[in-house]
């Protein structure tokens, strides 16, 4: 396969120990949440509550019920029957837990920001902790019943092969395998000729993501629908599912790496202000679409998510935007029911002349939160290189990683930096100074984005009278208060 550092494979115990460990390492997790202060402290939890998920599916769905004890219950001394038996008295506890295994922290995004995110995670929490607990009691009860019953006979055990974990380098990347075998070769071939594309694209386009790089990890066993998942535990790692990639393309295993890697510099290295400006940006980049237009646009019987590949020379940006509406960012940014041509002309039909979509898109997936927008352009960028992403886009990202983005746009930055500066600067509801000689006066009523990506703000007069608001750039405005216009050097 390449060069080998080390390899590892063994069993696991099904037994009373494995679950009291189960057990512990879930309690641990939420012992934590007396200590979440704000959405960030959230966050941290909610991946650590992710990562216990994902595991302990692949361990006691995938490996034990779906495979060992429904082919191989022979080997652990139990009949058929008893093997029936276990099933049916385990995979519905199981499943009623697995399925709470979410922290009730929603995703910030365009319609909620982190503050009103973590006030209805205040809200939610108590009932979801005192729920998952119910559960979780239940499930441990049953297991216990089932490991002691199966060891009333000598002879008898419950237990799953641990599949090969194999530690090694690939284009100079420290990967862990997991489940590697002949027939994953192809697979093989293919993820480390995307390494190969990601290493070289990488340290052309966005250098930092190479400075920052986390250990690798691929799974060939796990058949699941993603391609791959970023993790914050021990610092950070990205896990490749082999499922996901099969028969894709290099660059389609580049931007996978760069978009998880994304993940990784949204949270430990944008700090708030870029955070906030970021936020800001996709917020702003909202307008309304001609669902006429749209219908007309679309090829035939062909399904959302085919779009933009079929518009590509048409209207790609169209492709996008539709494609973005399909992803519900008031739900989790999951797919919604409008997939087919004649979803939009049903909407139509019912009276809705325009649907809310971003005026520069950057994927569909990138609508489901602005932290999913950051990392989809990150991984178009050094996945299929500048023409993938908008000019603006490249610039909001300079902004946010000074000096890191190699294509971007000097006359965006320059505009965009100002904002960046005065993060927390300007806020909603601050009475400001505009105007020639700036001795005009005038409340901020909104922060946004222009159709070129350049930070505006939406002012109200003072007094108002009858005179209209006006829109103008964060560059054309001062602070009312003298003291925070010396401590900004004005």
């Amino acid at each position: 396969m390449t060069d080998m550092i080390l390899r590892v494979a063994g069993t696991v115990s099904l037994d009373l120990d494995w679950l009291e460990k189960l057990r512990k390492d879930f309690l641990t997790l939420l012992k934590n949440m007396p200590r979440i202060k704000d959405y960030q402290d959230g966050d941290k939890v909610r991946e650590g509550i992710k990562t216990y998920k994902v595991r302990f599916y692949d361990l006691f769905f995938e490996r034990f019920l779906n495979k060992h004890l429904k082919y191989g219950y022979a080997d652990f001394g139990i009949s058929e029957s008893d093997a029936k038996y276990v099933e049916k008295k385990l995979r519905k506890v199981g499943w009623d837990f697995y399925t709470e295994l979410s922290l009730p922290l929603p995703y910030h995004g365009t319609y909620m920001d982190e503050g009103t995110a973590f006030v209805r995670f205040k809200q939610d929490s108590p009932a979801w902790e005192s729920r998952i607990k119910r559960k979780a009691q239940v499930f441990w009860k049953e297991v216990r019943e089932v490991i002691e019953w199966v060891h009333q006979q000598p002879g008898r055990g419950l237990s799953v092969e641990s599949p090969d974990v194999e530690i090694v380098s690939i284009e100079g990347f420290r990967v862990e395998v997991t489940g590697y075998t002949n027939e994953h070769a192809d697979t093989m071939e293919l993820f480390k000729a995307g390494l190969r594309l990601y290493k070289k694209q990488a340290a052309s386009r966005m250098p930092i993501l190479l400075k920052k790089q986390l250990p690798l990890l691929v799974t060939f066993e796990a058949h699941i629908d993603k391609g791959g998942e970023y993790h914050s535990r021990g610092g950070g790692e990205i896990e490749f599912f082999a499922s996901g990639i099969t028969n894709e393309t290099p660059g389609r295993v580049a931007h996978i790496l760069a978009h998880e890697m994304g993940h990784h510099l949204y949270k430990t290295v944008l700090g708030g202000e870029g955070r906030e400006f970021w936020a800001t940006a996709i917020g702003g980049n909202y307008g309304q679409l001609d669902l006429a237009d749209v219908i007309r646009a679309w090829p035939g019987d062909a399904w959302a998510f085919e779009l933009p590949k079929l518009l590509a020379d048409k209207d790609p940006i169209l492709a996008l935007q539709v494609q973005a509406f399909t992803y519900d960012r008031d739900h989790g940014g999951n797919r919604n029911e409008m997939q087919k041509k004649e979803d939009f002309q049903a909407l139509l039909d019912k009276g809705t002349k325009t649907i809310n979509v971003p005026k520069i898109p950057i994927s569909g997936y990138a609508n489901k939160n602005s932290e999913e927008a950051f990392c989809e352009a990150v991984g178009l960028l050094v996945g299929y290189g500048p023409r993938a992403v908008h000019e603006v886009v490249r610039g909001w990202l300079d902004v946010v990683l000074p000096g890191q983005i190699r294509t971007a746009a000097l006359s965006t930055l320059r505009v965009a930096a100002n904002f960046l500066k005065t993060a927390g600067y300007f806020d909603v509801g601050q009475m400001v100074l505009f105007g020639k000689y700036k001795n005009k006066k005038a409340i901020i009523k909104a922060i946004s984005v222009d159709d070129r990506g350049v930070p505006v703000v939406e002012l109200e007069p003072v007094p108002k009278g009858r005179k209209q608001n006006k829109v103008l750039g964060l560059f054309n405005i001062w602070h009312a208060d003298p003291e925070k216009r010396k401590s900004f050097g004005v």
